[in-house]
């Protein structure tokens, strides 16, 4: 891979590098793949990596810079702009003067699962981008960025802007990248985007998030998006929940151990549990073994036949109080409100604890072994040092005073 640094004012080539490559992962589409293999699109997301240090002296121009790397070419079925395969995509970021900005970061997107769109069914996909300098992110849908490589003209080194976009074809625009009602829209604030697809095809976009401190424009980053808008209109038939054998609305699980909630197994659908609306990480078969309290759902889908998904209805859970327990918030969110701003673990008759939290890489980022330590969200408990916001995974082993042992390992949610 091999980007290059430019100026912003003139366009003069700054530096370029030559960033190695380290691996890829396939990226698996969320809910049912099933329908993605309609279009028969694979998604791999390939990872690069260079440490390199930008000296403020040299970037240190007040109209700031950009890095670009280009490549050719894109999908041949794209239905919405013309001449897809000979087209390239550029990816494409603007900083500022690092001597006027020297503490400077762009902004940082959790971008795991990809995304296939059903026909005349609302959908929405937020960006969940986060800036480490909280800085002000806008969002809007600009036209993709065309670059200068297509397939007589082939170079593995990028060219300087100002770069050319790609053109749409009749009837597609930015405003208009998927047709709809709605078309393709955005939230400028949140980076949510909308959509309720009136044609099926391959459709690219582009979303540009602009960087704003102390409302003065400082960066701006390009991403490429790629969405199938597939026909999944078969719908199964509706999923019922069941404890103990019985369909039920409101549950209370008093016996010791997790509660066991079921539907109907059959190898030719495909199953999602959801709590509280949010999808239960590999939580895909038709039963669930849970020890929270909560509103519960199933979705399923035929796992060998595109089909609209179809939801259960919602069954409340209640654990009935025990003498021996242990309470673990799913969530807190150390922005000084003065609500849930520390990681609490309620318990009583408890002899021996243990709590170990973990960012993404594995790194330990708090422990203690006694109840009335808390979490305040930085690192090793110092507020100095903020973790951003997102999933944790952590391990919780204790045992009782009556010998009862006690094992949890799941992820909590760090809001801001």
């Amino acid at each position: 891979m091999k980007p290059g640094f430019s100026e912003k004012k003139n366009n003069t080539p700054i530096a370029d590098l030559v960033i190695p490559y380290s691996n890829y992962t396939e990226v698996t589409f969320k809910d049912y793949p099933v329908c993605s293999k309609l279009r028969d699109v694979k998604v791999r997301a390939y990872n690069y990596s260079l440490p390199i240090t930008l000296d403020p002296n040299i970037y240190s121009d007040d109209e700031g810079y950009y890095i670009a790397w280009e490549r050719c070419c894109r999908n041949d079925d794209i239905d919405n702009i013309k001449d897809a395969y000979n087209a390239s995509m550029v990816l494409y970021m603007e900083f500022p003067s690092l001597k006027k900005y020297p503490q400077y970061s762009s902004p940082e997107f959790s971008l795991t699962q990809s995304e296939y769109i059903c026909l005349d069914k609302d959908f929405t996909f937020k960006l969940n981008a986060t800036d480490t300098d909280n800085d002000q992110l806008n969002y809007k849908i600009v036209t993709p960025i065309n670059g200068y490589n297509n397939l007589d003209n082939y170079s593995d080194l990028v060219q300087s802007g100002p770069y050319p976009l790609v053109q749409w074809l009749s009837g597609f625009s930015e405003n208009e990248a998927i047709p709809g009602t709605p078309s393709l829209i955005i939230n400028s604030t949140t980076g949510e985007i909308k959509v309720k697809a009136s044609e099926t095809g391959l459709f690219v976009f582009s979303i540009e998030c602009t960087e704003l401190r102390n409302g003065i424009k400082i960066g701006l980053t390009r991403l490429d998006f790629q969405f199938p808008v597939v026909d999944c209109s078969l719908a199964p038939p509706a999923p019922l929940i069941k404890y103990n054998n019985v369909v039920m609305p409101d549950i209370e699980h008093c016996a010791t151990g997790d509660a066991l909630l079921e539907t109907d197994n059959d190898p030719t659908w495909f199953f999602q549990w959801q709590k509280d609306g949010v999808n239960i990480p590999n939580a895909t078969s038709s039963t669930l073994a849970t020890n929270q309290e909560g509103i519960y759902k199933v979705i399923k889908s035929y796992n060998s036949v595109c089909a609209k998904e179809i939801e259960s209805a919602d069954v409340k859970l209640t654990i009935c109080e025990r003498d021996l327990q242990l309470y673990i918030p799913t969530a807190f969110s150390p922005n000084k409100d003065g609500l849930n701003d520390e990681l609490e673990i309620f318990g009583k008759s408890v002899d021996t604890f243990i709590f170990v939290i973990y960012n993404r890489w594995g790194e330990i980022v708090f422990e203690s072994n006694t109840l009335n330590t808390k979490w305040n969200g930085g690192w090793k408990n110092d507020l100095t040092q903020p973790l951003p916001m997102g999933q944790y995974n952590y391990v919780v082993i204790a045992s009782f005073s009556n010998g009862e042992k006690f094992e949890r390992r799941d992820m909590v949610s760090l809001l801001r």
